[in-house]
């Protein structure tokens, strides 16, 4: 009997290191899919131009951060409803770019590529876009993660709710956008 009850510890201890190690790189990638476009986002606001080829780019990432983002929430079902707010506030931020790809798209006659000069109000939504993504990527990415033969992932209750919170401050900034940028968008 007490060869079965060490078997199993056994096996739980390996079950469960194998999805902390799991968790700690699917977090390592997706802090470098939501660095991306941050660093995106603040390009625009910089030049003051919204390119067409960096919305693309945009995209692509948001796409692969969602991707792993569901396997964050898989892994890590403690904060499986923080994940899924995070998940959200991101599908919109996808939103939000595709409009202005077509937005791009009207101004160029149908075409992609080129750009969309942006100023005064539009450069300062841009920009706080930009400081909650960067609150949200502090937040989310402040764990203690030690990947290997001693697995270990932390991830603080308080810095993940307030990565939910500044998400859900994003999702109404991202809601009237509309408004600045003259885009009609449904949500």
């Amino acid at each position: 009997m007490a060869v079965i009850v060490g078997a199993l510890v056994y096996a739980n201890y390996n079950i469960s290191r194998g999805r902390d190690n799991a968790l700690g790189w699917a977090l390592l990638q997706s802090r470098g899919y939501m660095r991306e476009p941050t660093n995106i986002i603040g390009h625009f606001v910089d030049t003051g131009v919204i390119e067409y080829e960096g919305l693309l780019v945009l995209r692509d990432d948001i796409h692969q951060y969602i991707r792993i983002v569901r396997i964050i929430t898989s892994l890590d079902q403690r904060h499986g409803a923080h994940w899924r707010e995070i998940e959200e506030t991101t599908y919109l931020l996808l939103d939000f770019t595709g409009e202005l790809r077509r937005l791009i798209e009207e101004e160029g006659g149908g075409t992609g590529g080129g750009n969309l000069t942006i100023q005064g109000e539009e450069i300062s939504a841009l920009g706080e876009v930009k400081n909650d993504l960067d609150s949200i990527y502090a937040n989310l990415y402040s764990a203690e993660i030690v990947i290997g033969a001693h697995p270990k992932v932390v991830i603080r209750d308080s810095e993940i709710s307030s990565a939910v919170e500044t998400a859900l401050e994003l999702r109404a900034r991202l809601s009237s956008m509309d408004e600045v940028f003259d885009i009609e968008w449904t949500r």
